[in-house]
């Protein structure tokens, strides 16, 4: 696939309409069970990203770690975990931010992020774009660069795009 295209996902990523709260869940998990699927979407991601030369992925907690692992591989670089509040020893930095349906608090160490370092950040999906921009945030307060945001779903509805000044890359998106 080309860069910057998008793959057609409605058979591959159901939706769950009033899952949570009236919010339409789009589920992941078929697309990581299926080993074509989960492959293909590697491929995009490790393609997209290649040019951006990252030191670190940093993937947010806990669906982001399976792509972001993984991409991390393939890109040579480390991974960086970005975890819900109270799962990290050590200092971390911290924010709070406002999701669909919820509210949380991520963080990330201190001690692992060096100044200077480029990071890519991957979530499993992007939808109002809080969860990623207080990881960009947290990121460039320890003096990383930010230097593209990857995720397997994009609500792009929502706009969460439009919360981040990095570039933004989906394998699959959805206006509804």
């Amino acid at each position: 696939m080309k860069t910057g295209q998008q793959r057609d996902g409605e058979s591959r990523v159901p939706v769950f309409k009033d899952f949570r709260a009236g919010v339409a869940f789009r589920d992941v998990m078929p697309v990581l069970a299926n080993r074509d699927s989960f492959s293909s979407a590697l491929e995009d991601l490790t393609e997209w990203s290649t040019p951006l030369t990252p030191d670190y992925v940093a993937g947010i907690d806990a669906r982001g770690f399976i792509l972001g692992g993984a991409l991390a591989d393939r890109l040579d670089c480390g991974f960086l975990a970005i975890r819900k509040e109270g799962k990290l020893p050590g200092e971390t930095v911290s924010r709070t931010f406002s999701g669909e349906y919820s509210t949380d608090r991520i963080e990330v160490r201190k001690d692992l992020v060096q100044p200077g370092s480029r990071v890519l950040i991957h979530d499993d999906i992007v939808a109002t774009g809080n969860s990623v921009a207080a990881a960009v945030e947290m990121l460039e307060e320890l003096g990383a660069t930010v230097v593209g945001i990857t995720c397997l779903i994009e609500k792009s509805f929502l706009k969460g795009r439009s919360r981040v000044s990095v570039p933004l890359f989906s394998v699959y998106s959805f206006d509804a």
